[in-house]
């Protein structure tokens, strides 16, 4: 994509998006999924620590567990966060996780997915959630607007319908804008990635010390959740 078409597509955008600017901030919603690699590759992404000369073994203060989980955040411009949407990799419901993401949270939805990521099918669940959580309910004269990106991948006939008859507009991000207009990518999901390998290093470490062995315990699956909940806690604030 060109620069004068990238140009364009951002002045339609704000166009379209001028259309919502009399509903009042806590009706204006943008959604934005995030993932957790546990792999010690971590995105490729490679921390750099201090150690001695020839240290032959270098604690990691990387994520250790191997697999995939995804978190959907939705705020409103008033500041305010819905319980998240978190998909965990596998074919079927982990059982002790999901009951770890209940003491958490009862609202928060949970559910496998094989390689662990959102796919088209989730949509309509993400906007159903998203409607539960709406008070008061949409109306015709009292509408939502929801902003996301990669709308065009995850959009299907049952969910535009949804949508439709729910009083809620879709309005998506163009393509390859993201990294400029979505809201959570900096303010909101800079400080949770941060919090979240704060909270794997200090779980990491108090093993460590617990144990009085020369090794750095990995992150298990049993930390995944209670981690994620601290680091959730910690980040997803008013302020952010």
């Amino acid at each position: 994509m060109t620069a004068e078409q990238n140009e364009k597509d951002i002045e339609d955008y704000f166009h379209q998006l001028f259309k919502f600017r009399t509903l009042p901030a806590h009706r204006v919603f943008a959604g934005d999924e995030t993932g957790f690699n546990f792999g010690i590759d971590n995105n490729s992404r490679k921390n750099k620590v201090l150690c001695s000369i020839g240290a032959k073994r270098v604690r990691d203060m990387d994520d250790s567990y191997t697999a995939h989980l995804s978190l959907l955040h939705i705020c409103n411009a008033a500041g305010d966060s819905l319980p998240p949407i978190i998909i965990h990799e596998g074919k079927l419901l982990d059982i002790n996780m999901a009951e770890q993401v209940f003491d958490w949270n009862p609202d928060i939805l949970f559910a496998p997915q094989e390689n662990g990521y959102f796919i088209a099918e989730h949509f309509i669940t993400v906007l159903r959630h998203l409607h539960k959580h709406i008070q008061p309910a949409p109306t015709e004269s009292d509408p939502v607007l929801f902003i996301i990106d990669g709308c065009k991948a995850h959009l299907s006939i049952e969910a535009l319908e949804f949508a439709e008859s729910h009083n809620i507009h879709i309005l998506c991000l163009p393509p390859h804008t993201s990294h400029i207009l979505q809201v959570d990518d900096l303010s909101v999901f800079g400080p949770l990635k941060i919090a979240w390998r704060q909270a794997c290093y200090n779980k990491k470490e108090s093993r460590w010390r617990s144990t009085a062995e020369d090794a750095w315990d990995d992150i298990k699956k049993k930390d995944i959740i209670p981690l994620l909940h601290e680091a959730w806690d910690n980040s997803i604030t008013f302020k952010n």
